[in-house]
């Protein structure tokens, strides 16, 4: 009988150790990154959003559509994210990844919005591919003009993405708080610093 238990042990603690080196290093695995201006408030914000899931943060200085397509064009990422920097994620939401792959049709972009006339372009995913390139040139980053847009882009409700901070999120069942993954704020720069440093320093409080 003892024998037999050790041999059960571990076989239970060689076949935990196979799955975990197969999971990390045989199966691949979506890479993303996410985009955005600097803002060194919501930079760390972002960071730590980021850290916990596995996205890559990318800082740039140059004209959104130029990193953009510039990083599409690496291939390095399946999924790109956009966010300006007077946005940030809400760090207790859950992985966007999971989101993404909840989402996955036969679609280049992910908007929040009511409608293709009303869409907000300061947070956005894109699908790396070749067709993500020409249609993002074909419209100079402006996805509302795309033809034949709604068999391009995928329209998301409004408050599952992203929120302005003076409206109430209506719903977001991805999170058991209710809030979108990300806060957009629109008021002036030096208010939307103090709205993000009042968020970052009530982290510390958790």
């Amino acid at each position: 009988m003892g024998l037999i238990y050790i041999i059960l042990k571990y076989s239970i603690y060689f076949f935990f150790i196979f799955v975990w080196c197969f999971y990390h290093f045989c199966v691949d695995k979506m890479r993303i990154a996410c985009l955005m201006d600097y803002s060194e408030i919501n930079y760390k914000i972002n960071k730590i959003y980021c850290d916990n899931h596995g996205i890559d943060l990318i800082v740039s200085s140059e004209e959104k559509m130029s990193v953009i397509l510039r990083e599409l064009e690496r291939g390095d990422y399946d999924y790109l994210i956009w966010m300006n920097s007077n946005s940030h994620f809400y760090v207790d939401s859950p992985s966007i990844l999971d989101f993404i792959l909840d989402h996955e049709v036969d679609k280049y972009f992910f908007l929040s919005g009511a409608d293709s006339s009303r869409i907000f372009h300061g947070f956005f995913i894109v699908k790396n591919g070749m067709k993500s390139i020409e249609l993002l040139n074909s419209c100079n980053g402006e996805l509302d003009r795309l033809e034949n847009f709604q068999s391009h882009v995928c329209i998301l409700e409004y408050g599952v993405l992203v929120h302005f901070e003076e409206e109430l999120c209506l719903k977001n069942p991805y999170h058991i708080y209710g809030h979108p993954f990300v806060v957009h704020y629109g008021c002036d720069r030096i208010q939307s610093v103090k709205n993000s440093r009042k968020y970052y320093n009530s982290l510390s409080c958790l």
